[in-house]
């Protein structure tokens, strides 16, 4: 999946969080895309063409973004719980199988693309067809899983409606799988247009054949992965047309040599997602287990209602914050580096503060504007999944040194240490407490993985993680909640929207009085974004 984990609102329930932990794939590509003048400490923003291109990557990513909202307000009225919590448990299992099926390759196609297909001695069809059809056979291989998990899970009661989905969305391992080999050609050769015509495609051309199946013809969720279905394999029949047709795609042969290289590429990226989905995901099998599928799916909307306000901040910063780090330490050294470090976390406080509070004094509001009366009950999840979240943004600040030294493995340590406290905390809290024990279980790991990361990383490059800027920031977050929660609840979409715009002039007077600085750290933050190509 060459987007790890594009949220938890990018295939609908795919977390926010998962964004801000880059991977060493990642960090290797975001140092290319930062170019500098030979002036001391001058980076400028990138030639004309490939802002162009970010610009388009914005614009599709939003537009993605708003299509999942859409979507979850949609089907929130249109399911049942239990039918919204099969729906989230088969996003989440097809997730983790085309992970799988995948095998980095889409992650090979960026880094290996100029190497192969650019200049005179290039091979561009060697490169397609080797890529296609191993994306083919591996995606096979994946469907075949897929239906074989959902024949077996049949005959489980408390498993048995989510088999008997899997096994009609099982194809969608393979149409995905090679959609996203697509996807990772046309970032390499930073087609940015193309890959954004792309992802609205797929996903608002998803979103509509599946509102009609499931709402005017009746077919329930089935009808939704139909639909996916529908829309994917018509869209790899196009972009196959595009370059030639099936015949003159693989008419150049496969090189054994070079699909070797690209899984000794993927394959490490796999585990690493992996451990990072099982992470994410864990908490709702184990829901599963205990509860059933009705208190999957009121978890499963009360995290993405947080993932919806958080990730407002976790993927600019994701976008932001790595190629400059790769390029500072590059280019200025390790005291530079600490600087530009701790000026990034206390921007992301002083923006992720007061999301974080405005959720909690607005939470239930933001939830039934999201969702249905029947996901009401949700709202117990959205402190803890906030909580969790801001912490988990903090690592794409604190990995750093991790990322610069290519120590990527302590990363899937940390994971893999993680994933088995939020799995074994999930697992006595949720029978005791119910979606709440899934939240506080996932919550603290969250914390012990920014701990462990940390406590790595800081070995080598530390530098102050709260500064009193911050402590500024959370008064006037503080303070803000409670004049948002004075007011009492909204109730309705123009209520709530005049409370969120009360709360940032509230916050922003506050912080603009206690926080000389403030107006600086904004024209930082803005010099950045200017900076960057999305793309990285």
């Amino acid at each position: 999946m060459g987007r790890l984990l594009e949220s938890e609102l990018a295939r609908e329930q795919m977390p926010v969080m998962g964004e801000s932990l880059v991977t060493l794939g990642q960090a290797r590509e975001a140092v290319k895309t930062v170019l500098w003048t030979q002036g001391p400490k001058t980076i400028v923003p990138q030639p004309l063409t490939v802002v162009q291109q970010g610009i388009w990557y914005f614009i599709s990513t939003a537009l993605d973004f708003l299509a999942a909202l859409v979507a979850m307000v949609a089907f929130t009225r249109l399911f049942t719980r239990e039918e919204y919590g099969t729906w989230n448990l088969t996003l989440t299992t097809l997730a983790l199988l085309t992970v799988v099926a995948n095998g980095g390759l889409s992650q090979a196609a960026v880094r290996f693309y100029w190497r192969e297909a650019d200049g005179e001695g290039g091979r561009p069809g060697i490169l397609y067809s080797t890529l296609l059809l191993a994306a083919l056979t591996l995606g096979l291989v994946g469907m075949a899983l897929g239906g074989t998990i959902g024949l077996v899970g049949r005959g489980w009661p408390r498993v048995s409606n989510l088999a008997h989905v899997l096994v009609v969305a099982a194809p969608l391992v393979l149409t995905s799988n090679l959609v996203e080999i697509f996807q990772g050609l046309y970032r390499a050769r930073q087609e940015g247009r193309a890959f954004g015509i792309v992802t609205l495609t797929r996903r608002f051309g998803t979103l509509a054949v599946g509102l009609v199946l499931v709402s005017a013809f009746h077919q329930g969720v089935q009808g939704y992965f139909w639909g996916q279905m529908a829309v994917e394999a018509i869209l790899v029949a196009f972009l196959l047309m595009q370059m030639g047709g099936a015949g003159a795609v693989f008419r150049s042969g496969v090189s054994l040599e070079l699909l070797m290289e690209f899984l000794r590429y993927g394959l490490p990226l796999v585990i690493t997602l992996l451990a990072l989905n099982v992470l994410s995901f864990g908490d709702r099998y184990v829901i599963q287990f205990f509860l059933g599928e009705g208190e999957v799916g009121l978890y499963a909307v009360g995290y993405t209602a947080a993932a919806a306000v958080m990730g407002l901040l976790c993927r600019p910063m994701n976008l932001l914050v790595p190629p400059l780090y790769v390029a500072c330490w590059e280019r200025e050294g390790s005291q530079a580096t600490r600087e530009m470090l701790r000026r990034a976390c206390e921007v992301y406080l002083m923006l992720g503060l007061p999301l974080f509070f405005g959720l909690m004094a607005l939470g239930r509001p933001v939830l039934l504007a999201l969702a249905s009366e029947r996901f009401a009950d949700s709202a117990i999840v959205l402190p803890w999944a906030g909580a969790g979240l801001l912490l988990n943004g903090l690592t794409t600040m604190t990995q750093a040194s991790l990322i610069i030294h290519n120590r990527t493995g302590l990363i899937l340590i940390a994971y893999l240490v993680s994933v088995t406290l939020n799995l074994g905390m999930n697992v006595i809290l949720v029978p005791q407490i119910g979606i709440l024990g899934a939240a506080v279980g996932t919550t603290l790991s969250y914390a012990a993985h920014l701990a462990l990361v940390t406590g790595c990383a800081f070995r080598s490059l530390e530098f102050p993680l709260l500064s009193a800027a911050t402590f500024r920031y959370l008064l006037a977050s503080i303070v803000m909640a409670l004049v948002l929660k004075s007011l009492g609840g909204a109730s309705g979409l123009v209520a709530l929207l005049l409370l969120v715009g009360l709360g940032v002039v509230t916050y922003n007077f506050l912080v603009g009085v206690m926080d000389r600085q403030f107006r600086d750290k904004m024209q930082w933050l803005l010099r950045a974004m200017r900076q960057i190509d999305p793309k990285a």
